[in-house]
């Protein structure tokens, strides 16, 4: 089985689609540190001045330095939502596949989510599934018994859903040490 593991960002690009696409089943990695200035609560869109950055705005609940994806709160006094949806919309609404795809983004990041970890998955899901994906997407959280950090922790999530293969994104494979991985991994 091939597996992918990749933490849940914000609007991800077309890759990360590519990847999950690639795979049987794919990882998102919720339990580990948020970097609040990263990928998981923001991303750019093109726009008439170059580009536009979107952030979601949360609430670290342990902290900076300790709270986990799955533990920021999305900040719900802010209206981030409506200020994303409009330039969005003004940005992307002469595109092909606007009507079609608008209304369910929109339906995604208007929900009551409780946390960035549960924003995040519902529109990667929603985008694979518009995309014609197929691929079970899993939230690492829910897999019980996993040790370890950095590759030690994707190869026990590798061992837990017996995946024999391990796709590592382009950019992410110099970080892994392939010893002590046990030769599962592979680039996409």
């Amino acid at each position: 089985m091939r597996c992918a593991i990749m933490q849940p960002t914000y609007l991800p690009w077309l890759g990360y689609f590519e990847l999950i696409d690639s795979t049987d089943v794919f990882v998102l990695l919720d339990n580990v540190k948020l970097e609040k200035s990263s990928w998981h609560v923001r991303n750019n869109i093109r726009s008439a001045n170059g580009k536009t950055t979107l952030t979601v705005p949360v609430s670290l609940t342990n902290g900076r330095l300790h709270t986990l994806i799955n533990e920021a709160q999305i900040n719900t006094n802010l209206q981030w939502k409506q200020k994303h949806l409009r330039s969005i919309e003004q940005n992307y609404c002469k595109t092909k596949y606007f009507d079609a795809f608008f209304p369910m983004l929109e339906d995604q990041i208007n929900r009551a989510h409780q946390n960035l970890a549960s924003l995040n998955a519902a529109v990667i899901r929603m985008i694979a599934a518009y995309l014609g994906i197929s691929t079970s997407i899993i939230l690492a959280s829910s897999i019980e018994d996993v040790y370890g950090a950095k590759d030690l922790r994707l190869l026990s999530i590798c061992k837990k859903l017996r995946a024999d293969l391990y796709y590592s994104p382009r950019g992410s494979s110099i970080y892994l040490d392939r010893e002590s991985v046990g030769g599962v991994i592979t680039n996409a």
